[in-house]
């Protein structure tokens, strides 16, 4: 009898342990191995980063389910996010894809999403969301961000600002969601973000 009970007990803690596992959409955080895996981050205020082994899942996570790509897909549009949130039917105030940085110029490689609770007012003269110090984000795989950013785009209204040193010092881009970021003079160059 208790092995009976035993072996039920060790099928309950499997289970939680596979729930614990899974992500808000699901998907199975990816574990960090030598094959790469875990390379696509979201990361939300106040938590930890979530990892998985495709830019789909992690843009499934960072949008609660509301988004799903293609496997193969490396970038995500305004109009994508737009839809899946309206299908889901979440309000102003659920989770939102403010951008998407890659390690790799014209969108590609690893990928960080930062999500928040709210897009950018539209006033470039203040700040909405910042990130001083990128040498502080890694991804499964031990890969760093402090001057690693190849390419960036940016959602919901906001403009980033990429600053070549940690704490938004010296030159900084400029870029915006106008005119996506994708190589050039801060290639491998920022190490920190502000969002306006």
């Amino acid at each position: 009898m208790s092995g009976l009970r035993n072996s039920g007990l060790a099928g309950a803690v499997a289970v939680a342990a596979l729930m614990t596992l899974a992500g808000p959409s699901g998907a199975a955080v990816a574990a960090t191995g030598g094959d790469g895996g875990g390379k696509h981050c979201t990361v939300r205020p106040n938590q930890q980063a979530v990892c998985f082994d495709t830019f789909a899942q992690a843009i499934a996570d960072a949008t609660n389910g509301a988004v799903r790509l293609p496997a193969g897909a490396t970038t995500v549009t305004q109009r994508q996010l737009d839809a899946g949130a309206a299908a889901r039917g979440f309000g102003a105030n659920e989770s939102t894809v403010i951008a998407v940085i890659y390690n790799d110029a014209d969108f590609k490689g690893h990928s960080y999403t930062f999500v928040k609770d709210h897009g950018c007012d539209g006033d470039w003269g203040t700040v909405d969301f910042e990130e001083g110090n990128l040498r502080y984000f890694y991804d499964n795989t031990n890969f760093n961000w402090g001057d690693e950013i190849g390419s960036a785009q940016e959602y919901a209204g906001c403009h980033g600002i990429y600053y070549e040193n940690s704490w938004f010092n010296t030159r900084k881009s400029g870029r915006t969601a106008e005119s996506p970021w994708s190589g050039g003079w801060m290639d491998d160059e920022a190490s920190s973000i502000r969002w306006v």
